[in-house]
């Protein structure tokens, strides 16, 4: 299975996104989104799953037409977790869960579902939270729940949009590694949008950078985050450091410091 769009464009009114804008998704990869604030990295993951509709160009999902493809089937396929959801119904973390079934779900729920929710919530360290109601968490909790209802639905191809960003350091690692199993050992596209070029560095197979006029630069993210596209993209000096468990990327702030004598 692949996933693609090809030449798209978006605009929000009269004010125009990205135009002619091409990228390609395997499986058994994790792909990184990455660029500057309101350049349209969120814009084209809803584009991707058919959450907005594209101006010009076509998203395809194995050749056919996203557009074409029923919402249930379509549902089985792409998993989508927000960056940020509103929790209107005090539910329990299981419930929240479980309702990642629901595109499988005929009368009631069955051995099956529940076996797979609670995988998940094991997975995820979550089991000890079943209970809770979902609006007693913290914000970084209610993302970890997000994405275990995202996996309830089994999918083959996974958008997250900043999946780390209200995680501690140890969480974010934990859900970054738990990616790259899903794409390395369940052969799964996982596609994420990221802030953090070293998160992207040191998990992406392959990383996307967006500038003002759509797609600057892709592949490997060595080929991708260089010193130059860095500075072009983001206006900063980088030091780049390789070290144990990966390559870094250090800003380098210049500052003018005043001495003060004292007398």
């Amino acid at each position: 299975m692949k996933m693609s769009c090809d030449r798209i464009s978006f605009a929000y009114g009269d004010n125009s996104v990205f135009e002619d804008l091409s990228v390609g998704i395997e499986l058994g990869q994790l792909t990184s989104i990455t660029g500057p604030n309101g350049i349209g990295k969120s814009t084209l993951v809803k584009c991707f799953c058919n959450l907005y509709k594209v101006r010009a160009g076509i998203v395809y999902l194995d050749g056919q037409a996203i557009t074409t493809i029923a919402p249930d089937e379509l549902a089985r396929t792409l998993g989508y977790v927000p960056q940020k959801e509103e929790t209107v119904f005090s539910i329990s973390v299981y419930e929240a869960v479980l309702l990642g079934r629901r595109p499988y779900l005929k009368w009631k729920v069955q051995q099956r579902d529940q076996e797979i929710v609670e995988s998940i919530l094991d997975r995820l360290k979550l089991t000890e939270l079943a209970e809770r109601p979902i609006t007693t968490l913290s914000g970084g909790e209610r993302q970890k729940v997000a994405i275990a209802r995202a996996l309830a639905q089994e999918p083959t191809i996974l958008f997250l949009d900043e999946p780390t960003s209200n995680l501690d350091l140890n969480h974010q690692l934990e859900v970054m590694t738990l990616l790259r199993e899903l794409a390395d050992h369940e052969q799964r596209a996982i596609v994420v949008v990221m802030h953090d070029l070293n998160l992207a560095s040191r998990f992406s197979d392959r990383v996307y950078l967006l500038g003002q006029n759509g797609l600057f630069a892709q592949g490997k993210p060595a080929d991708v985050f260089t010193r130059e596209n860095i500075k072009k993209i983001y206006g900063i000096e980088v030091e780049i450091i390789n070290a144990a468990g990966g390559r870094y990327l250090i800003p380098i702030v210049k500052t003018t410091q005043r001495v003060k004598e004292i007398s």
